[in-house]
């Protein structure tokens, strides 16, 4: 199917949604929010028409020094690396332009507080 059936079939990026769930839910709602989340690196395109998150951490500056799967995740302790968990943080750095994006998240989740 591939790039022939493009036209007919009205696809692109603005036309596909990304979904996850806990860390899947934060790795689509950060490529979604922002290029430059990612520094001069990041080459790709991560434009996406829609995010649909459930049960994820979306601001991971909200920490107390963080949990240790944000210390080994981001190498370091947020006081450490402020600037790093900031450019992690969808919330942190979104902007105007992110796409439609629904979160879902369940009131009992004891692992990921309702922020």
């Amino acid at each position: 199917m591939g790039h022939r059936h493009r036209a007919e079939l009205s696809a692109g990026p603005d036309r596909i949604a990304a979904m996850g769930h806990s860390s899947g839910a934060h790795l689509a709602a950060l490529a979604s929010v922002r290029k430059a989340a990612f520094g001069k690196r990041r080459e790709a395109s991560t434009v996406v028409g829609a995010v649909v998150g459930i049960s994820g951490v979306y601001d991971l500056t909200i920490t107390d020094g963080g949990p240790d799967i944000y210390r080994r995740f981001l190498s370091g302790a947020s006081e450490e690396l402020p600037e790093r968990y900031r450019r992690a943080s969808p919330r942190q750095v979104a902007t105007g332009d992110a796409p439609p994006t629904l979160l879902v998240h369940g009131s009992d989740d004891e692992t990921v507080p309702v922020a």
